[in-house]
Protein backbone atom coordinates (compact mmCIF):
# COMPACT_ATOMS: atom_id res chain seq x y z
CA UNK A 1 0.00 0.00 0.00
CA UNK A 2 1.10 3.53 -0.66
CA UNK A 3 -0.15 7.07 -0.09
CA UNK A 4 -3.18 7.85 -2.24
CA UNK A 5 -4.65 4.32 -2.24
CA UNK A 6 -8.34 3.91 -1.44
CA UNK A 7 -9.03 1.58 1.49
CA UNK A 8 -11.85 0.22 3.66
CA UNK A 9 -11.81 -1.65 6.94
CA UNK A 10 -10.86 -5.31 6.80
CA UNK A 11 -12.95 -7.92 8.60
CA UNK A 12 -10.63 -7.64 11.57
CA UNK A 13 -10.86 -3.83 11.61
CA UNK A 14 -14.67 -3.87 11.38
CA UNK A 15 -14.83 -6.06 14.51
CA UNK A 16 -12.89 -3.54 16.61
CA UNK A 17 -15.18 -1.39 18.73
CA UNK A 18 -13.06 1.74 18.22
CA UNK A 19 -13.42 1.49 14.42
CA UNK A 20 -17.08 0.51 14.05
CA UNK A 21 -17.98 4.06 12.98
CA UNK A 22 -15.90 3.61 9.82
CA UNK A 23 -17.45 0.29 8.72
CA UNK A 24 -18.65 0.57 5.13
CA UNK A 25 -16.82 3.85 4.48
CA UNK A 26 -14.01 4.48 2.04
CA UNK A 27 -10.83 6.26 3.05
CA UNK A 28 -7.64 7.45 1.43
CA UNK A 29 -4.14 6.84 2.79
CA UNK A 30 -2.54 10.22 3.43
CA UNK A 31 0.86 9.09 4.68
CA UNK A 32 2.78 6.13 6.05
CA UNK A 33 5.16 6.31 9.00
CA UNK A 34 7.15 3.66 10.82
CA UNK A 35 6.23 2.78 14.41
CA UNK A 36 9.55 1.88 16.01
CA UNK A 37 7.91 0.61 19.20
CA UNK A 38 5.73 -1.97 17.46
CA UNK A 39 8.23 -2.45 14.64
CA UNK A 40 5.75 -1.99 11.78
CA UNK A 41 4.34 0.78 9.56
CA UNK A 42 1.38 2.94 10.59
CA UNK A 43 -1.06 4.19 7.95
CA UNK A 44 -2.79 7.57 8.37
CA UNK A 45 -6.19 7.15 6.74
CA UNK A 46 -8.75 9.90 6.17
CA UNK A 47 -12.23 8.40 5.95
CA UNK A 48 -15.10 10.16 4.17
CA UNK A 49 -16.86 12.71 6.36
CA UNK A 50 -13.95 13.04 8.83
CA UNK A 51 -11.74 16.06 9.50
CA UNK A 52 -8.68 14.30 10.91
CA UNK A 53 -6.90 11.13 9.79
CA UNK A 54 -6.82 8.00 11.94
CA UNK A 55 -3.77 5.82 12.65
CA UNK A 56 -4.36 2.26 11.48
CA UNK A 57 -2.20 -0.80 11.02
CA UNK A 58 -2.13 -2.90 7.85
CA UNK A 59 -4.15 -5.66 9.51
CA UNK A 60 -7.07 -3.27 10.02
CA UNK A 61 -7.44 -2.04 6.40
CA UNK A 62 -7.77 -3.49 2.90
CA UNK A 63 -7.91 -2.14 -0.64
CA UNK A 64 -11.30 -0.72 -1.66
CA UNK A 65 -13.03 -2.46 -4.55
Amino acid sequence: MKAGDLVTLSNYGARLLALRDFAGQVGVILSIEYDKFRDRPVYFVLFSGQDTPDMLYRKEIKYAK
